[in-house]
């Protein structure tokens, strides 16, 4: 499945050297879930990624990935392992470079989400192209495949200087919470924030290197008392973070608040009674990490809380 470039070369060297008159085949497919919709990507795969090195494994894989009636791909099995971090790649460097897009439309009074409007449209990039501005991508799967294929160019002594530069790139985009909220609040010290939404992506409950708590702990750090929720998380899954408090209900958790930030773009959140929040958290900011809710920004705002997305 998920395994570094030239694994299959190492494995077949080793059961070779250990049984050398074992007659075997090494096949690699890499996996093509998602968080959330495991089932659905198994059963309904725009296409398969078939690694093989020979006939007989080729026919063997075509029978058993028959009944899921979609296109198998046929390449080598070095071929097969590159193509999972090259995907995944591809999608961290779509991330990395909507973000530096919108750094340069705050800048220049243009919108990032009419740019990349005008990007999707365009049949070469498409409209499922990962290009939602943002604080950069969080979870395993896209910073894996970058990291390993750093490490691969490293050992070949090759210089990658794109894809490092999506991973440094990413990795200060975090950052963006805190300056802003120091710019609007002049002093974190003190000040009440409440994060909404904890989980790495919308329609899973993982926590797993969450940018949520990371960006919890680097406000804590500058003194600022933090509250959090999610709309699916539980207060016993949270690791524990100085200045901070979990709360199940997101009128309480905004109550008081110098600022709110929306990270994860969970959809619960578009239907928000913002009336309600505005009257508990009178004249906050609320920082809209996602974009989620552009579209309702008058609303917000007539109720007394100070909207501000990205890149607009």
């Amino acid at each position: 499945s998920q395994v570094p470039v030239g694994t299959a070369k190492k494995i077949g060297e080793l059961i070779k050297k250990q049984k050398h008159d074992l007659k075997f085949e090494y096949v690699c497919t890499p996996e093509n879930l998602r968080l959330g919709e495991a089932v659905r990507c198994f059963m309904e795969p725009g296409r398969i990624v078939v690694g093989v090195d020979s006939e007989r494994a080729w026919q063997k894989m075509q029978a058993i990935f028959a009944p899921l009636k979609t296109t198998l791909l046929r390449m080598s099995i070095a071929s097969a392992e590159m193509a999972k971090h090259a995907l995944n790649a591809f999608l961290a460097t779509s991330v990395s470079f909507i973000n530096d897009i919108a750094d340069l439309c705050e800048k220049t009074g243009a919108d990032v989400l009419d740019v990349t409007k005008a990007l999707r449209s365009d049949p070469r990039i498409g409209q499922k192209a990962f290009l939602d501005a943002g604080i950069g991508f969080s979870g395993g799967t896209l910073g894996r495949d970058v990291n390993a294929l750093t490490a691969v160019a490293k050992n070949y002594d090759l210089s990658l200087p794109v894809i490092t530069s999506v991973s440094e790139k990413n990795i200060k985009r975090k950052e963006i919470v805190v300056r802003r909220l120091q710019v609007l609040l002049k002093d974190l010290n003190g000040k009440k924030v409440a994060i909404f939404g904890l989980t790495y992506k919308p329609g899973t409950t993982t926590l797993r290197r969450s940018r949520s708590l990371e960006i919890a702990a680097d406000l804590s750090k500058h003194g600022a008392v933090v509250n959090l929720y999610d709309p699916v998380i539980v207060e016993a899954k949270l690791a524990q973070i100085k200045n901070t408090g979990f709360l199940q209900d997101p009128y309480l958790a905004a109550f008081s608040v110098d600022a709110i930030v929306i990270i994860t773009p969970w959809p619960e959140f578009r239907d928000l009674d913002f009336e309600k929040l505005g009257k508990n958290a009178k004249n906050a900011i609320l920082l809209d990490t996602a974009n989620l809710l552009y579209d309702k920004e008058d609303m917000i705002r007539s109720y007394g809380l100070k909207y501000i997305g990205i890149g607009r």
